[in-house]
């Protein structure tokens, strides 16, 4: 018995100590979350973008900033720990779908003012920042509040599972069919 938990703790130590390519994210990082909104505002802001009349640098600045200050504020309040650090990842993410998007579908329209849309982009990741760290602070306190207010959700009770085999009767109705309550009267 004491030899096979020596060989465990062996085992252990020699797969902990071996380097791995891609070490497993910490808890609580929600990398479904990053992507899905990610993604999803930075085609709505490339569209944005690309719908947009008038000067290109408008429209720029209209789509990179509607998908790199909006992902925080949606990463921000699906998350428990490091909001204020995956809702910036959402917000580059956000602004890169955008960015390649404009540039993949206007490219005579952004291709002259990449450079504009660079320094755009910049910017907008560093006002993402104060964003997500706004926005964690501003839900942290909420949270606060509503805990010292008691306005937060007991857990909730696990139902049982009904299943019924094949062939068995189904579950009762209640009595809520018409059909049923005509039936009944007559």
């Amino acid at each position: 018995m004491e030899k096979q938990a020596r060989l465990k703790a062996q085992a252990r130590t020699r797969a902990s100590s071996q380097a791995t390519l891609l070490s497993p994210p910490p808890a609580g990082w929600r990398w479904r979350t990053i992507a899905i909104s990610g993604v999803a505002l930075g085609a709505i802001g490339g569209m944005a973008g690309i719908f947009s009349k008038g000067d290109p640098a408008n429209g720029v600045n209209m789509s990179l900033g509607l998908s790199t200050f909006l992902a925080p504020y949606i990463v921000v309040q699906r998350t428990k720990t490091n909001r204020a650090i995956q809702g910036w990842i959402g917000g580059i993410v956000g602004g890169i779908v955008a960015a390649a998007i404009m540039l993949t579908f206007e490219t005579g329209t952004y291709w002259p003012v990449r450079m504009s849309m660079l320094t755009s982009g910049v910017l907008d990741i560093i006002f993402a920042l104060f964003v997500a760290w706004l926005t964690t602070w501003m839900t942290d306190w909420a949270d606060k509040r509503r805990a010292k207010l008691g306005l937060t959700s007991p857990p909730k009770e696990e139902k049982p599972v009904v299943r019924i085999a094949r062939g068995a009767p189904s579950l009762p109705s209640h009595g809520k069919s018409r059909k049923k309550r005509k039936r009944r009267r007559s």
